[in-house]
């Protein structure tokens, strides 16, 4: 794969000038860093990391590493889920689905031993998409889950996680939360999500430095949460939670407000004009 895709970029740039690249992800990174002297010598290196790379410098490079942290959403999860005494994180059988799910573990670890003691944490094994909705729909009552990634299955079909996670969504009868905004409004009640926008802003704001003449490997690393509290209403009203359990400043989609809600002051007001018209009429 990776000499086709050396071909690939050879045959595409021989004649283009590469200011900068961006890989994304770790695996991304790990190739460049091997093998840029000899695709794109020339170009600047600005990474999109899930890990801090600071106390490695990379040559002609800087970037953003997101700071991949459970704790956040395992605290709202708890405190709208009273009574849970299982985590279960939701990841697929590829590396990539694998060495996400224990770059989040040992943070969701670090919290409960913590902060919640009496509850324990795992990752799904590797298993079927059959298999993984039947493990999903009969999970025990004092369970929820963290969707992490879930790019392929144990008998290598290939999955988009933002879709497979609706699936999955339907068929569990726990709640779901998790750790990325493009999971949001596919099932997941919520949590405290990274803002990809965000962390795709600041990759955009370090290119522009580095194409204004500045030297990347003088830029210091961003490291940065880019998170926001959001939650869906429909998942919420699916599982009992209510809008007392929501973090103040939190973000709230698909809510359905009560006629009491949408019109209080209006139906004040009239029962208000009601009540002294009656009170004039019989004086």
């Amino acid at each position: 794969y990776e000499h086709t895709m050396e071909r690939f970029l050879r045959d595409k740039y021989a004649k283009r000038g590469i200011d900068i690249v961006v890989p994304v992800g770790e695996y991304p990174l790990q190739y460049m860093q091997k093998r840029r002297k000899i695709l794109l010598p020339e170009a600047k290196l600005i990474y999109f990391s899930l890990s801090n790379v600071a106390g490695q410098p990379l040559p002609q490079a800087t970037g953003l590493a997101w700071r991949l942290d459970l704790a956040p959403t395992l605290e709202v999860a708890l405190q709208q889920n009273p009574g849970t005494h299982h985590v279960l994180l939701i990841a697929g059988a590829t590396a990539i689905d694998r060495a996400l799910a224990q770059l989040f573990l040992p943070s969701g670890l670090k919290y409960l031993q913590e902060r919640h003691n009496e509850v324990d944490i795992q990752v799904l094994s590797p298993r079927t998409v059959a298999e993984t909705r039947s493990v999903l729909a009969t999970l025990s009552q004092d369970t929820v889950t963290v969707f992490i990634c879930y790019y392929g299955d144990s008998a290598r079909q290939g999955f988009v996680p933002a879709q497979i996670l609706s699936t999955f969504s339907t068929i569990t009868n726990r709640p779901m939360y998790g750790w990325i905004d493009s999971f949001f409004g596919r099932g997941i009640v919520g949590g405290s999500l990274v803002s990809s926008k965000a962390a795709g802003a600041e990759v955009g704001n370090l290119a522009l430095r580095v194409l204004r003449g500045e030297e990347p490997s003088n830029i210091p690393e961003v490291s940065s949460e880019f998170r926001q509290n959001e939650f869906d209403w429909r998942q919420m009203k699916r599982w009992g939670i209510g809008m007392d359990k929501i973090p103040a400043g939190s973000t709230v989609i698909n809510r359905e407000y009560t006629v009491w809600e949408l019109y209080k002051w209006r139906i004040i007001g009239l029962l208000a004009v009601t009540v002294i018209e009656a009170l004039l009429i019989i004086a």
